[in-house]
């Protein structure tokens, strides 16, 4: 089978990149079409059986890559050329609205959360968009169920059409790392009998982490024994990392940056508490992760996040933008570590029955079976 996969964001990212790993593992014929203004990773190309076509975008790259129309007509060659049996598109008012155009079928639309509960709420201009891709969609796939009701609701999509399917993890293999890294990480950091939390969102506005770095300037006072494995990076570093500084946190801050998703799973192992206080989400990978790693969470009142944190269940749960009901919940964490440990416990129990990667990545393939040999299209 011949999938035409058009990606989201700078090139691929980390969670695409695993996708399209296991579509070259099971023998698929895979095309990368993506546009931006950044390079993406050229070790995509190296995947058997994936082919990449990075289209870049050099002049006004924010604005081309924002309004996509204006590579229709390279993906119409793509299409005559590759010939694919599926296309499978991801950010809905921006890529799959550019495959919608197309007028090709099977169409298979996965929005990522953003794109449906937070985008057009703010640019009525991409609402307009996300109707013509929602209308074009034989299929949608989405990770959470609160896209999957704002996708019925608002676009009035066939709610027979449409499966919730989460990305999902590694559970197994980032479950096992605990026994050889928790000790020796903690011990090169010097943080043997510290409380640590992990904050490794992505450094965008979504994401709130001025928020968890407000709520962190009144953790450190009332605990000195809290550090934060601050991990990560985007737009907003440079203004983070001037916070830390001028509210003098970097001694109880690692700061890494972007890490290998190996040694990220690794430094997870190394934390008590994960941390989001994001405003918007679908289904977050990165919690899923943390929640294999065994640790306790708190979390924001993110409703895509509520489908798999319960208070006082396995996490604690805030309102979005309040730093000091999460600076609360993090120090209630620190001092009492047993707790968390048995949140921790939970959520590898959760992750293991609903989260496995392998079994989910199966779902995607059923749903590629049913759009080739069934008669779901709407051409």
């Amino acid at each position: 089978m011949r999938i035409l996969f058009i990606s989201p964001c700078n090139g691929i990212g980390a969670h695409e990149e695993k996708f399209l790993a296991a579509l070259s593992e099971r023998g698929y014929q895979t095309r990368v079409f993506a546009y931006h203004y950044t390079r993406m990773q050229d070790r995509l190309a190296a995947l058997p059986g994936v082919t990449v076509e990075f289209v870049p975008l050099r002049i006004a790259g924010k604005v081309q890559r924002a309004l996509s129309f204006h590579m229709l007509p390279r993906l119409k060659r793509t299409i005559r050329e590759f010939k694919p049996d599926v296309i499978h598109s991801g950010n809905s008012w921006n890529d799959s609205f550019l495959a919608g155009l197309t007028g090709f079928h099977p169409l298979l639309v996965m929005p990522y959360g953003s794109d449906v509960l937070l985008d057009p709420e703010r640019f009525r201009m991409l609402d307009w968009f996300n109707r013509i891709a929602f209308r074009a969609a034989d299929w949608v796939t989405v990770d959470a169920e609160r896209v999957k009701d704002t996708v019925i609701r608002r676009y009035h999509y066939p709610p027979a059409k449409i499966t919730v399917i989460p990305w999902g993890v590694d559970v197994e293999g980032i479950a096992k790392l605990r026994s050889p890294w928790r000790d020796s990480l903690r011990k090169e950091l010097g943080w043997d009998s510290d409380f640590v939390v992990m904050m490794n969102r992505h450094h965008e506005g979504v994401y709130g982490i001025d928020v968890f770095l407000e709520a962190m300037t009144t953790v450190v006072k009332e605990n000195a024994n809290v550090r934060v494995l601050f991990i990560g990076g985007g737009s907003l570093t440079p203004a983070y990392m001037e916070y830390i500084r001028d509210h003098h946190l970097a001694p109880s801050f690692f700061t890494p940056g972007k890490i290998p998703r190996d040694l990220l799973y690794k430094y997870l192992h190394a934390a008590d508490l994960y941390v989001s206080s994001s405003h918007s989400d679908g289904t977050s990978v990165s919690l899923l992760e943390a929640m294999a790693a065994r640790l306790g969470v708190v979390v924001t009142d993110v409703p895509s996040i509520l489908e798999w944190v319960v208070q006082g269940e396995n996490g604690e749960v805030v309102p979005r933008g309040d730093s000091q009901a999460l600076a609360g919940a993090i120090l209630r964490a620190s001092r009492d570590p047993g707790q968390v440990r048995r949140y921790g416990e939970h959520n590898l129990a959760v992750v293991r029955s609903r989260a496995d990667w392998a079994q989910n990545f199966r779902a995607f393939e059923g749903l590629y079976h049913t759009l080739v040999q069934g008669d779901t299209c709407s051409k």
